[in-house]
């Protein structure tokens, strides 16, 4: 039995601010990602955080003093998506069935007499 799976990864990222407060909608953004995926045929298996760093979080706080609160980078998410593997339903479809089971292995060696 094979379990070969294609992955996927999709970055969603939002807007912060008061652009992000006023016309952001962080569920409705991941909700139509997720429905584009599903329409292609991948499935959500997981959701990561996305991890900033100090670099970031100092850099947010300048685009958010140079455009006096209006705009700033936001923490967004890491979707992984994945589907059954083509190549693998490929390869179930080509092999012919083999039995279940363990088959034990036929040793036949002749003796040779001297």
């Amino acid at each position: 039995m094979e379990f070969q799976k294609d992955n996927s990864l999709t970055r969603v990222s939002f807007t912060g601010g008061m652009v992000g407060l006023l016309a952001g909608s962080q569920l409705g953004r991941l909700e139509r990602v997720i429905s584009l995926k599903n329409a292609d045929g991948w499935n959500l298996a997981e959701v990561i955080p996305e991890n900033r760093n100090l670099i970031i979080w100092v850099f947010r706080l300048v685009l958010l003093v140079v455009t006096l609160g209006l705009w700033t980078l936001s923490t967004g998410y890491i979707l992984v998506f994945e589907r059954p593997s083509a190549v693998a339903a490929d390869n179930r479809m080509a092999k012919p069935m083999l039995p279940q089971g363990r088959r034990e292995p036929i040793f036949e060696a002749k003796r040779t007499s001297t």
